[in-house]
């Protein structure tokens, strides 16, 4: 078990979130407004090697990459926790406290989309670069 947190990206500071709560396999992930909803706080449980996996305090599904695709500005999404290693992350420090969110399988980045900042903007893996769009900050969150 690790901590929980409210993931926010630098860039427009909105929360990381499952799509309207939804608790399916395959609900998308997106960027909103920071709330106290559960479907904004996620779990970092450390899996080895440096790796964790993102669990959702609202779903209990992992944050991952489709298949584990390395295609650029593909969704994320949750799905039922299977140790897949596209459902692993590596937390790279990118100053001012935040972090790169780097998947084990494509070892591309979190990002929003296009850097949006509205509300509903989707979380894509892009190229990971030195850019707030891809700069996350972890706020405690209970």
């Amino acid at each position: 078990a690790g901590q929980t947190y409210r993931i926010s990206v630098a860039a427009g500071n909105k929360c990381l979130e499952i799509k309207n709560g939804v608790p399916d396999d395959g609900a998308l992930l997106q960027q909103w407004q920071c709330t106290d909803a559960a479907w904004q706080r996620y779990t970092l449980t450390p899996s080895g090697n440096g790796l964790h996996s993102l669990v959702s305090a609202h779903t209990g599904r992992c944050l991952e990459i489709r298949n584990g695709t390395t295609a650029q500005q593909t969704q994320a999404q949750q799905w039922q926790c299977t140790g897949a290693p596209w459902q692993q992350w590596r937390l790279n420090a990118s100053g001012n406290g935040t972090y790169q969110i780097i998947n084990n399988t494509s070892g591309l980045c979190l990002a929003n989309q296009n850097a949006g900042t509205a509300n509903g903007t989707p979380i894509v893996q892009e190229t990971c670069a030195d850019t707030t769009t891809k700069q996350w900050l972890f706020t405690p969150a209970g």
